[in-house]
This record gives structure tokens, sequence and C-alpha cells, in this order.
């Protein structure tokens, strides 16, 4: 009799502590996850667009406007006469950071009444832009009277290398950028052990078996970091360093051009600014190839031409060597240079809408 009890105050006392550490272990790790709408936006978006912004950057997302920071944020103004949307890759993110400490898109906005889309999306290029803009029309009934495009030079090694293999054309004829997938498990933008991990957390499983499959997939993921990248920054400079092969270069144009005529096929685009600007590597002369020439002779021939005003920083001398982050080879702006870029940027802007 006193055995059994023993027992059962034992097994009770195990219990009693197993919940405890299950439930304060799980409280826990749950902040290493996402909210679960956060996960679900993701999910759905990373299938037309390869990837989103990242939801722990809170220099573009805060916690009121989650999820759609995930792909834009606003400037609004309820007086607007123009609607401006600005898109690219990190270059274009950056200027929401920059604008919340000087306010300079804010205060063009209420001098102009203009409201601004800021869609700017680490590593993002023409495909990945252009399936953004669909869904923007489509999610959120976002049409733009501008767009100022911000194509950075590494956009030629990111269509060629991350996206050439994933950009598909729909039965709507939509372009799209699936996501990584099983292949390259080991790329900057996949997304599959994020997935994998979200999916077990918000699934109906018990806690314990939660927390069993969690360890479990914790543990084969140190067998993908070994992986080699198939598109490691060194591969995407590539693209500028040697001189780009006439496939290459036609591919490329082609996809400026279909950028260009999708961009055109709303009726209520005005103006297309494109955004071009050297890396310190040209000052250097690393970089052979300029991307601002390759866009250059596509708009020329474009039947838009007359419609897209190009903005090239390497024929006008505003930026030089000092205006980049010395240690960073992707070659960022300084936060004091952001300042002339886009002021100068705006200054065109401004001649377009008055």
């Amino acid at each position: 009799m006193k055995k059994s009890l023993f027992y059962l105050i034992s097994f009770i006392l195990f219990a009693i502590f197993f919940i405890f550490f299950q439930e304060f272990t799980f409280k826990y790790i749950s902040k290493y996850f996402a909210e679960k709408k956060t996960y679900d936006f993701i999910k759905k978006y990373i299938n037309e667009t390869n990837h989103v912004r990242s939801h722990v950057d809170y220099s573009v997302c805060t916690e009121n406007n989650k999820p759609q920071c995930l792909l834009f944020n606003k400037i609004e103004n309820e007086k607007k006469k123009n609607i401006v949307l600005i898109n690219g890759d990190s270059w274009a993110q950056t200027l929401i950071p920059i604008n919340n400490e000087k306010k300079i898109l804010t205060k063009f906005s209420k001098k102009n009444k203009i409201e601004f889309v800021l869609a700017g999306t680490s590593s993002y290029s023409f495909s990945p832009m252009l399936s953004q803009l669909r869904i923007l029309k489509r999610d959120w009934n976002i049409e733009s009277d501008f767009i100022i495009s911000i194509f950075d030079q590494t956009d030629i090694g990111d269509e060629i290398c991350r996206y050439k293999d994933l950009r598909k054309i729909n039965s709507s004829g939509d372009i799209i950028v699936n996501k990584f997938g099983k292949k390259y498990l080991n790329e900057v933008y996949n997304y599959s052990h994020f997935l994998q991990r979200h999916a077990i957390f918000y699934s109906n499983d018990l806690k314990f078996i939660k927390l069993a499959k969690l360890i479990n997939l914790q543990i084969k993921k140190k067998d993908v970091s070994i992986l080699k990248l198939k598109c490691s920054f060194d591969v995407i400079q590539n693209y500028l360093i040697e001189p780009i092969s006439d496939q290459d270069k036609v591919y490329i144009q082609n996809i400026i051009n279909q950028y260009i005529e999708k961009v055109f096929q709303s009726k209520r685009i005005k103006k297309l600014l494109i955004v071009t600007h050297p890396h310190k590597q040209h000052f250097q002369g690393i970089y052979k190839i300029d991307i601002g020439d390759i866009i250059e002779e596509v708009v020329i021939n474009s039947l838009y031409s007359d419609r897209i005003i190009l903005i090239n920083f390497t024929k006008n001398n505003l930026l030089n060597v000092n205006d980049f982050i010395v240690e960073d080879p992707a070659s960022h702006l300084k936060t004091k240079s952001y300042p002339k870029y886009i002021n100068h940027i705006l200054k065109i802007l401004n001649e377009q809408i008055k």
C-alpha cells in the first residue's frame, strides 16, 4: 500500500514537473517564432515573389502594421493628388528607416500632396518586382500614377543566378518567381526551414510532440549548413566583373523590356522613373559592367521611351567612393550620404508631377 502511494505521488510530481517544464519551455521558444498571421503571409506570398522582407526587421516592420509591411509601407496623405510607388532592392528598402530618421519623403509628401507606397525589398530585381506590382494591385488595390524603380547593379546576377530557374509565367500570363524549395537549402532566401519550424509550432500536436519534432528538425539543419551556396555574393558580383556574355545580355534585356511593358499595361501610369547608381567597385575599376547602360539601350528602343525618365547616378557625378560604407562588399551608401541620393530623385520627380 505504501509503495503504491509512493509511486502515485512520484507520478503526480513528475507529471506536474513535466507539465511545468513543457509550458515554460514552449513559452520561452515562442518568442523565436513569427506570429501566425505573419507566418501565413510569408507562406502565401513567397510562392509569387520568392521572398519578402525579414519579419524581424523592425526598421521597416512594426507590430502595428504587420504583416503587409513585409511587402510595402505607406506614407499616406489624405489630400493626395498622386500616388508614387518606389520599388527596388535594399537601396529602395533603406529609404524607409532613412525617412523615419530624416523625414525626407514625409516632408515631400505633405508639400506636394503625394502618397508614397514604399515597396523596396532586399535582393528584388525585375522579376520579383513585377510580381509584387501585380500583388499590390490584386490584394490591396494599389495602383500608382508614378513608379520610381531603383535598379541595383546586382540585379544582373540576381536575375540570372537566383531567379532564372524559378521565374514562371502562370495561366493568366503573369510573371511569378517561385520560392526556393528543397533544392539549394542553404540559399539566403530559402524559407524551407522557416516553414517547417512554423508548421510544427502551429500544428495541432501536443506540445511535447512539437518540442520533440522541433529538436529533431534543428539537428537535421546542421547538415544543411555545410552545403555550398549556389548564389553566393561572389557569384553575383562576377556578373559585373567579367564581360557579360551575349546570351546573358539578351536575357537581361528581354527581362527589362518585359518589366517596362507590364508596368505600362496600367493605364494610370504617367511616368516610370528608372534609377541606377554605381557601386564603389566601379570607382575602383573592379566592376566593368554598368546596369544603367543596359537599361538605357532597352529604353531607347522601347515603345514607351517618351514616358520613361532615366536617372543614372553614374552620369551626374553626385556620388563618389567616399559615399559608400567602407566594409560593405554590397556597396550600400552611408546613412549621411542617402539624403543627397533621395533628394536628387525627388527633384526629378517634382519636375514630372508639375
